[in-house]
């Protein structure tokens, strides 16, 4: 039925996709009746849209090489888009081209690039720069390779006053178990079948029964704007249908990321670079490049100080796409941070010389390094 149903297909971020999502976009494409996909001639078109320097989810069973077989199984025509609207900045361009593998001239300023001896003392010039932008403080960002790791700024903004958005607290599981009750009425909307209010008005009447005060609640302010959108989008079907429709489009096509992004203001973003992949910001902070964090412990402990490069060649090829994927987030400044001592106490040398992309560092960036 569904083959009827999209007559067109475009799947993005296709480098995430796994084995199983693969073969299901060949059922909508090819059909039941699929032997061999090279052997058929597909009749919906299909747009994919990929970028293997973003391919970051191998840890939860994404296969970039997706990609190659897609272009076989469906003969796509490859178009690569070259220019970078996100960002303007001379320095940031050339820094994600040296990450892509694209060879160019160092440009005349640099990504200024900061060790700490500490992350208190990090976090500290984070927030002297945070407390020095001119800006919304929605639009900074401060990410690092795993969120154990902005420990020390939370505790210093907390201290300060300054609001932020913690974004792995917004994982869907989270807020599915923090929000169960509220999750439970709305599951109840599509019953009201003689109710011909505005879903925005029962959404406030549930929070009203919940006691929970929606103001303060970044989640419930997001939830409700998307009911406003949502019944703009729809003021003409029935209220219970458009209740079981909202109730699917939550748990089915949100993105809590894009939809945070969109509603919180006034808060600085804290997150992993995973949790902030698709987003965009005006000013980005990103902590912790330094061997045995960044790269991780388990990967340099088998480097060996380099005797075993060539074995963990690929495993630091990882990395190097989730720097990318932090840097590429930065619309206009962009800073980066390694210390000499972790967030667990431990001395930890900053970021190898052997590292693929030191030597990016070394050239784009301002900084101290050791080898």
């Amino acid at each position: 039925m569904y083959r009827f149903v999209f007559r067109y297909i475009l799947v993005d971020e296709f480098q995430d996709t796994n084995p199983l999502q693969f073969q299901i976009l060949l059922l909508l494409v090819f059909g039941l009746d699929m032997v061999k996909p090279e052997e058929k001639t597909s009749t919906t078109p299909v747009f994919i849209l990929a970028d293997e320097n973003q391919a970051i989810y191998r840890f939860q069973g994404a296969t970039p090489e997706n990609i190659q077989i897609a272009k076989n199984v469906f003969n796509c025509l490859e178009i690569t888009l070259e220019t970078n609207y996100r960002c303007s900045k001379e320095e940031i361009v050339a820094f994600t081209k040296k990450l892509r593998g694209i060879d160019i001239e160092p440009p005349d300023n640099k990504v200024i690039y900061t060790v700490s001896q500490t992350p208190i003392e990090e976090a500290q010039l984070i927030y002297s720069r945070i407390n020095d932008f001119q800006g919304n403080l929605h639009d900074i960002c401060v990410i690092s390779q795993t969120e154990f790791q902005l420990g020390s700024i939370r505790n210093l903004l907390d201290t300060r006053k300054i609001p932020y958005v913690f974004v792995p607290d917004f994982r869907p599981k989270s807020i599915e178990k923090k929000y169960e009750i509220i999750f439970l009425a709305i599951s109840q909307l599509p019953h009201e079948k003689n109710y011909n209010g505005k879903l925005s008005t029962r959404i406030r009447q549930i929070y009203e029964t919940s006691e929970i005060n929606e103001s303060k609640d970044d989640v419930l302010k997001a939830l409700l704007t998307l009911a406003v959108n949502f019944e703009n989008r729809s003021e003409k079907v029935p209220f219970s249908v458009q209740a079981r429709q909202f109730y699917n489009d939550i748990f089915i096509q949100i993105h809590w990321g894009n939809l945070l992004r969109k509603t919180v203001r006034n808060k600085v973003f804290l997150s992993s670079i995973h949790g902030v992949k698709g987003l965009q910001f005006y000013q980005v902070h990103i902590c912790g490049l330094s061997c045995f964090e960044h790269i991780h412990s388990s990967i340099c402990s088998k480097c060996g100080l380099g005797k075993n490069i060539q074995s963990i060649k690929d495993a630091l090829d990882d990395s190097k796409k989730i720097l990318y994927v932090g840097v590429s987030r930065a619309q206009k400044e962009l800073f980066l941070y390694s210390t000499e001592i972790s967030e667990k106490g431990k001395i930890r040398r900053m970021i190898c010389l052997l590292s693929p992309y030191t030597t990016f560092l070394n050239i784009l960036g301002n900084g101290q390094f050791c080898s």
